[in-house]
């Protein structure tokens, strides 16, 4: 039987990160299991960018498919154009980006000042692709677009955001959520990016936020290193299509480098306000909040762990009070209850979705992905030696990994997300004990 290429698609991606989580597991649990972190980082980020562009790929031929039964869904911008337009435009960007890298990396060797003058503009090429998107497509048809931009608009005028209705564009199918699925530590992002006049550019200062925690990280290795790991940041996998949808998984992002950030410098105080806000922003945020947890129990202690755990807890609940005192009722069904309503999604990127294709039992699923995150949190508490940062942050990322492809939704951005905290894990190395630095190029 020979599949459409949609189908042939994910199954491949699907089947090759599965097969990855395997393998790393096996890595980290075998007896005397070394870690090697410049490889499985690396590596690490080469399947994820790859399975990104996988699913870029996959959702163009399904809206291809969309567009020629529906003309009227074409992207409202200056001129009328085709998600396999915007899929040229990225590949010439790539393409461009890839030359000039080899450039950079050649000049490394002969001219070290014009090797960091040439990766800064990479680096600034990456930040203007990223605004150029927005620019070619104003109005994406997605949801999370409509949702972000009624939401910030209805808090503006003093009304509640989680207790209007939204426009439907699926038109009836029951794939729009019935509130605004977020919860309240986006709303200030959101904001600031009607401010600067679209609701998307809110979340590109927030990847704006990301690159500066990574060049914090960085601090002691050379311009041209610090460039190339933002450009990768800003430029790698589906960050451009990430952007281009709304998808705000970057303020996760943020919180986790930022938490993670104070940590590593004994600020646990305003490690704890840093994890509070992300753990309010999306639900899934408990994932990254509890490996650094973890990392505060074996740096720190139990008495600091529970501080910073007790302090989190607070700064997230603050958040959401006052939309709980607005209409607890609404605040919930919409933040939380509404998310399980939505429809199972067979065309998600997990191995529910082809389990559920091939007509294969796949209830358990849920539960042995969160069966896989506790082993590799206690894995973390328990292991002796001093705790890397860069194992901390690439549990995490595995952790996230394993959660998507366990449950029921998890499309392009989800695995964004993965491929951003790998390449943190990266801009980490330097500041593991013992370990040598590895340079970009």
């Amino acid at each position: 039987m020979i599949l459409p290429p949609t189908e042939a698609l994910s199954l491949g991606g699907i089947i090759l990160l599965a097969g990855w989580v395997g393998w790393a597991f096996f890595s980290i649990f075998r007896p005397g299991a070394g870690w090697a972190p410049a490889r499985w980082i690396f590596f690490s980020m080469l399947l994820l960018a790859f399975s990104a562009l996988l699913l870029i790929i996959r959702n163009n031929l399904m809206y291809d498919g969309l567009i020629q039964t529906n003309p009227e869904l074409l992207f409202r911008g200056p001129v009328q154009i085709t998600p396999n337009t915007i899929g040229s435009f990225l590949v010439v960007a790539l393409w461009a980006y890839f030359i000039m890298s080899l450039l950079g990396i050649y000049l490394v060797r002969t001219n070290a000042k014009s090797s960091d003058l040439l990766f800064g503009c990479l680096l600034g090429l990456a930040f203007f692709l990223n605004l150029l998107v927005l620019r070619i497509v104003p109005f994406p048809f997605i949801d999370v677009f409509t949702a972000i931009s009624e939401a910030v608009v209805a808090l503006a005028e003093g009304k509640n955001p989680y207790a209007i209705s939204f426009t439907d564009i699926y038109q009836g199918k029951g794939l729009t959520p019935s509130g605004f699925g977020y919860l309240p530590g986006y709303l200030p992002i959101g904001v600031i990016g009607m401010l600067l006049g679209d609701i998307r550019m809110g979340n590109l200062v927030v990847l704006v936020g990301c690159v500066w925690f990574l060049w914090k990280f960085l601090q002691e290795r050379p311009i041209r290193d610090r460039c190339i790991l933002g450009s990768l940041f800003l430029l790698g996998g589906g960050s451009l299509f990430v952007t281009e949808q709304a998808w705000i998984d970057g303020a996760l992002c943020l919180g986790i480098l930022a938490s993670l950030w104070c940590i590593h410098k004994g600020k646990l105080t305003t490690a704890a306000l840093w994890a509070g806000w992300f753990c309010a922003t999306k639900q899934y945020g408990a994932v990254g909040f509890i490996f650094l947890l973890g990392l505060i129990l074996r740096k720190d202690g139990v008495k600091n762990a529970c501080q910073y755990g007790g302090l989190s807890f607070l700064s997230g609940i603050l958040w959401q009070i006052p939309f709980l005192l607005w209409d607890r009722e609404k605040y919930l069904a919409a933040a939380y209850f509404g998310i399980g309503e939505l429809p199972f999604r067979p065309d998600a990127f997990t191995l529910l979705s082809v389990c559920h294709r091939w007509g294969l039992p796949f209830g358990w699923l849920p539960s042995i992905g969160g069966l896989m995150t506790l082993a590799l949190w206690f894995q973390l508490i328990c292991e002796k030696g001093n705790t890397r940062i860069s194992r901390v942050l690439f549990f995490i990322s595995l952790a996230y990994l394993v959660t998507f492809l366990s449950n029921r939704h998890a499309f392009c951005n989800y695995f964004q997300l993965v491929y951003w905290l790998l390449v943190a894990s990266w801009s980490t190395l330097n500041l593991d004990e013992g370990s040598k630095s590895p340079s970009v190029c």
